[in-house]
């Protein structure tokens, strides 16, 4: 998610001078059928994105665009679909063999 550390833009400034990329913590309920923010008194548990996580390895490595997973997905199969070497070649064999599983 991005984060706002404040409302107004101060002259100069863009959306991105304001915004600070985070990570939510989420959990499933115990049917696995919902979800929810893990909370830590009243407040949700957020985490830096070089924080302690397997996020961004879970996510691939092979683009650093992580703000929404839609567009790290659509990262990886233009990898894909355009055969350029990829830091993690196993993540794109396993996208395609889900896109083939289709056909």
């Amino acid at each position: 998610m991005l984060v706002a550390s404040r409302t107004a833009l101060r002259p100069g400034e863009t959306f991105f001078s304001v915004t600070e990329p985070r990570l939510l913590e989420i959990e499933a309920d115990a049917a696995g059928a919902r979800s929810h923010a893990v909370q830590r008194g009243d407040e949700p548990v957020w985490h830096r994105l070089d924080g302690a996580h397997d996020c961004l390895q879970r996510l691939g490595g092979n683009t650093a665009y992580v703000i929404q997973p839609e567009e790290t997905m659509a990262d990886n199969v233009a990898l894909l679909v355009t055969a350029t070497q990829a830091r993690n070649a196993a993540l794109l064999a396993h996208i395609r063999a889900a896109l083939e599983a289709l056909r």
